[in-house]
């Protein structure tokens, strides 16, 4: 995923209103963000879970200083963004009505070391410990 399209993926989770399930609805609607943000407002308002106000959020995002400083975050540790359509994403959480974006620090088959952004300054570090999807996993 390029800079640009990690940019509008952060900018989409960010805005007030717009939820999990309406995150998700506007993906599977539009294919990916930036589209989301290319949307007239009454195409947005036609997503389920997204009324008025949250499109109007959408049209009216205007925090992209906010979002750049995320992205220097990401690129000074090196970090990789997953989302719910990612292969590696964790498969128990696919399950969910959560899509959360995590910034994925480093990985094996076993452990990932994930950042659950919460905005620049305060990222909150879970690691996970589970078998990617795609790895093989050593059987006794």
């Amino acid at each position: 995923m390029d800079r640009n399209d990690q940019k509008y993926w952060i900018a989409l989770k960010s805005i007030d209103g717009v939820g999990n399930i309406g995150f998700k609805n506007l993906i599977d609607a539009f294919g990916n963000p930036q589209r989301v943000f290319d949307a007239f407002l009454p195409t947005l308002t036609a997503v389920l879970e997204i009324g008025k106000i949250t499109a109007a959020n959408i049209k009216d995002f205007n925090k992209w200083n906010k979002i750049e400083k995320e992205l220097e975050l990401i690129k000074k540790y090196d970090a990789h963004i997953i989302t719910y359509q990612d292969h590696i994403y964790p498969r128990g959480l696919l399950n969910t009505m959560i899509f959360h974006l995590f910034y994925m620090l480093k990985e094996t088959c076993k452990k990932m070391t994930l950042i659950l952004p919460s905005l620049v300054p305060n990222w909150q570090v879970h690691t996970a410990d589970f078998p990617r999807r795609g790895c093989a996993v050593n059987l006794p």
